[in-house]
């Protein structure tokens, strides 16, 4: 996975940070920030948890500008599509999708399966 910039990575420190100024701070910056967030899906998934409602919305609404995440994003969705929270397991679940359907009629994958 490419590392997210430094905007990026700021961003998903503070989504986990003690303050819920900062945690609403960095969910709606990765929002902003569309796809270029899409590296730090998993991140973004379980903020979609938070007990913040604010935090939360911008949480979903950053999930829902992601477009395709990386393939690698999803070994990072696996672990919380067990969670107790219902919009923390749909994401971890739905986004995968997405991955494997940004795979479709791309040349590495045939007939379903990966090369």
């Amino acid at each position: 996975m490419n590392a997210p910039g430094p905007e990026i990575a700021r961003f998903v420190t503070g989504l986990t940070a003690p303050d819920a100024a900062v945690r609403l701070d960095a969910a709606a910056g990765l929002a902003r920030a569309g796809r270029a967030a899409a590296a730090v899906a998993p991140d973004l998934v379980r903020a979609c948890g938070n007990t913040d409602e604010q935090v939360r919305d911008w949480s979903v609404a950053a999930v829902e500008g992601l477009g395709v995440p990386p393939g690698d994003a999803v070994d990072g969705l696996v672990p919380l599509a067990g969670s107790t929270d219902p919009l923390v397991a749909y994401w971890a679940i739905t986004l995968p999708g997405v991955v494997w359907s940004g795979c479709v009629g791309r040349s590495e994958f045939v007939g379903g399966s990966a090369r």
